[in-house]
């Protein structure tokens, strides 16, 4: 359980643990799980109980994970590739295994959607956009250091390739 918060509160050990041990394909519940939350999230804030009722475990969300799943992975065969193209040294497998996780804040989307829902009003509105926001930057800044960690490049090079 502690991998998992480290990803949140210390995001270099949780990369650093990466590297040290086989994770195995794992992080594929946790990007399932994560899509899942932030799709029912979004759609409790702002769609209708009974549609969600009825589009929760349908074939559209089967697909739009689907979609989610291939997305993430096409991304780090984007990530590997300008990191060698600015000349890292890296393994694109891990980074394949590991990429998942950075996703790991939006697991939190549901729980949050569903207080901000009690709130009520345009608020609980705005403030899911801003937490979506700040979860999105908070990725971004995990998969910086990944690559940065992974590759041997400067942080420099890997916001260059997290902004490409």
């Amino acid at each position: 359980m502690s991998f998992f918060f480290n990803f949140i509160i210390n995001p270099s050990e949780a990369v650093y643990n990466i590297s040290r041990k086989d994770i195995g394909y794992s992080g594929f519940l946790v990007l399932v799980f994560a899509a899942f939350s932030t799709v029912s999230g979004v759609l409790l804030i702002f769609a209708l109980p009974s549609y969600i009722i009825s589009y929760s475990f349908t074939w559209g969300m089967a697909w739009r994970l689907i979609i989610f799943s291939f997305w993430i992975y096409l991304l780090a065969v984007f990530y590997h590739y300008f990191a060698c193209l600015l000349g890292g040294a890296g393994s694109g497998g891990k980074l394949f295994k590991a990429l998942p996780y950075t996703l790991i804040s939006f697991c939190f989307v549901a729980p949050i959607a569903l207080i901000l829902k009690v709130i009520g009003g345009n608020l609980s509105i705005i403030l899911l956009i801003l937490i979506l926001i700040v979860f999105a930057y908070k990725t971004l800044h995990i998969q910086i250091k990944m690559i940065s960690y992974f590759y041997g490049l400067s942080p420099f090079n890997s916001t260059e390739i997290g902004r490409a």
